[in-house]
Parts: structure tokens; C-alpha cells; sequence
């Protein structure tokens, strides 16, 4: 298995990874899929989206949002 960042030609197979999870989901256009990828990716500073590839598959995903604090010495959370 292969743990690595998502890159930004991983959409259509995080959607078809997607499907499983969300049989019954509303799917939005592909403008929409796309101008919200695009958002994801260019937040790279806060977000880190990572992916489980297997035999080259994707069969897993998670991500993590990076909070900027005022608390606890103004580290940031996750």
C-alpha cells in the first residue's frame, strides 16, 4: 500500500472511490466538481488531502485542516 498527497489528476478517481461512500449523493456538474478541486488544492497551506493507493487504486482518503490559533502559544490545531 501507498500513502501519498493527492494530486490534482486524482479527481475522477476520488469520485469513482466517492460513489461507494455516497451511493444515494447529489452530483453536482463537473464546472462545480472542478472550481471545487480547485479550491482544494490551492489551500495546500491548510489542508492536507491524502490518499491509499493499492495495485495503483485509490481505496482510501483523508484529510486534515491546519486551524491557525490565538490560543495555546498561537500554534495551530488540526
Amino acid at each position: 500500500m501507498n500513502i501519498r498527497r493527492v494530486k490534482e489528476a486524482d479527481l475522477e478517481n476520488l469520485l469513482s472511490l466517492y460513489e461507494h461512500l455516497h451511493q444515494d449523493d447529489i452530483i453536482p456538474s463537473k464546472e462545480i466538481l472542478n472550481k471545487t478541486w480547485q479550491t482544494i488544492i490551492k489551500y495546500s497551506d491548510f489542508f492536507i488531502y491524502l490518499i491509499a493507493e493499492k495495485d495503483g487504486e485509490i481505496v482510501s482518503s483523508c484529510n486534515l485542516t491546519i486551524v491557525p490559533n490565538l490560543t495555546i502559544g498561537s500554534k495551530p490545531l488540526a
